[in-house]
């Protein structure tokens, strides 16, 4: 009874550190502040129950780099990865037998949405109280469906009716002065974020065994699955004729879609990576945006189209080194195409300068190529689906970590004002599309920028003015980055 008054005293403390730390402020230095406890006491509280495995030590680490990376560049980016590593770390921790990103987030999304579940039933045993808990939770959803859709709609129309809205406003005031609560919504969800989060970690998760049973029906390697046996000559032939049907099949249908990717790639040899001809914006905007978007769809149509053809007996055909050949032509050709359209992305840049959009299209080819190389390795080795979902998010999610930790609105600052191969300088984008990071580097390069500029001058150096302005506007030490530092001394 001491030990879970302590837990829970824990999980108020960290409700309301929480509370203090965010409240009116922005993510910052309060994200280390508060990581670095919850991830203490959460390590601590599972330091049995769950032997710290690799994904459960990476996360932990990935999750303070991430807080450490919030600090430092005060990017959407960043802040996005704290949260997903930080959830993908308390699922894990508390379920370790999952080895799937999505079912570690899932799992940790389940810990926090039934943790008043998992606190009610830890003060009350099941032997005092014969409880369902499946009727419970019908119980709860039919409280709490009708009364979500209620405030959902209260919302709406509040946001749609200012008259509405008033009355609303009015009904409050009156309640709050009959009661003489002072009670702020932003601080109350401020403090159950922060006791859900402590609570999710430390607490004994509830559907363990669910997806333990989940994670137990995924596997990496493909084995070879034989029919019963059944009477008969057609029976024991039957089977055996599907196979060839499928293997000559995929033959046919491999060799055809080489030779159209092919003739594809000699286009791209031929007009981007041999042409001398100087390509227009448009053209080359052309070839970025369109060529992207046929790449995802044609990327994932060959992932699709692979994976149909390498499933189930199909990988223990005797002899099916030729159809193995044919897959990993049909891979490389589409490396090629990936690296054509890097190429585009490059002349692009070249061109305009860097934007955050390019720099997307260069991070979203380095997933495709780890892809496509996690492709291979399922056909070469007799892998899983399961193993292609498995590796390819665990490295979607360690490249947009690392990604992260880079300030991209400074580096596409510096880069497009001091590097020499750019021929038209997009100086809108530097002063009116990105955030106030790099007001600094603006103010030191003004006389330069605008002179690229002459026709706009005026409507540049009041933007300019706004963004000094807005990065000179000081901030509590809860909410320091280094952006702002950066900013404030040089301003």
């Amino acid at each position: 009874m001491r030990k879970k008054i302590v837990i829970y005293l824990i999980l108020i403390g960290g409700g309301i550190l929480f509370v203090n730390l965010f409240y009116q402020e922005s993510m910052g230095l309060n994200t280390v502040i508060f990581s670095v406890p919850l991830l203490v006491i959460t390590l601590l509280k599972n330091a049995r129950e769950a032997p710290y495995s690799l994904e459960i030590s990476g996360l932990a680490t990935a999750t303070f780099l991430a807080a450490l990376a919030v600090v430092g560049n005060d990017s959407f980016l960043a802040k996005t990865m704290y949260w997903f590593a930080l959830l993908l770390f308390l699922g894990f921790i508390q379920h370790q037998y999952v080895r799937f990103i999505p079912l570690a987030f899932s799992a940790a999304l389940s810990n926090m949405v039934l943790l008043p579940w998992t606190i009610f039933q830890s003060w009350i045993s099941p032997q005092k109280l014969n409880i369902n808990f499946n009727n419970v939770l019908k119980q709860f959803l039919q409280l709490v469906l009708p009364t979500g859709l209620f405030l959902l709609f209260l919302g709406i129309y509040y946001l749609a009716n200012t008259k509405f809205s008033g009355m609303v406003d009015q009904v409050i005031f009156q309640l709050d002065r009959i009661t003489h609560l002072d009670i702020n919504p932003s601080k109350v969800a401020l403090f159950l974020v922060g006791f859900l989060l402590l609570g999710a970690g430390t607490l004994t998760a509830p559907l363990k065994s669910f997806f333990s049973t989940i994670q137990s029906k995924f596997g990496l390697n493909l084995y070879r699955k034989r029919g019963q046996k059944r009477q008969g000559i057609f029976a024991v032939i039957f089977p055996t004729l599907i196979l060839k049907n499928r293997f000559k099949a995929s033959i046919i249908t491999l060799t055809m879609l080489n030779a159209l990717l092919f003739i594809v790639n000699l286009t791209d040899l031929r007009y981007v990576w041999f042409s001398r001809r100087a390509l227009s914006a448009n053209e080359l905007s052309e070839y970025v945006h369109e060529g992207t978007s046929l790449l995802i769809l044609a990327v994932l149509l060959a992932a699709l189209v692979l994976m149909l053809i390498f499933r189930k007996n199909l990988n223990f055909f005797p002899n099916n080194e030729g159809l193995k050949k044919l897959a990993y032509a049909w891979i490389g050709q589409n490396l090629f195409m990936v690296f054509s359209v890097a190429n585009r992305n490059f002349q692009y840049l070249a061109n305009y300068g860097l934007t955050h959009k390019r720099i997307g299209v260069f991070i979203f080819l380095l997933i495709v190529v780890v892809g496509l190389v996690t492709l291979h390795i399922k056909i070469r080795d007799q892998k899983s689906t399961y193993f292609l979902w498995h590796r390819n998010s665990w490295s979607v999610f360690l490249i947009l970590l690392v990604a992260s930790f880079v300030n991209w609105n400074l580096l596409i600052t510096r880069v497009n004002i001091h590097a020499s191969f750019i021929k038209h300088l997009d100086v809108n984008y530097l002063f009116f599309d990105l955030p106030a990071q790099n007001a600094f580097l603006l103010e030191k390069n003004k006389t330069f920028l605008f002179s690229q500029s002459l026709d706009r001058l005026e409507s540049l150096q009041k933007g300019l003015e706004r963004k000094v302005k807005q990065a000179k506007k000081t901030k509590n030490i809860r909410s320091w980055n280094w952006p702002y530092y950066l900013n404030k001394k040089a301003l």
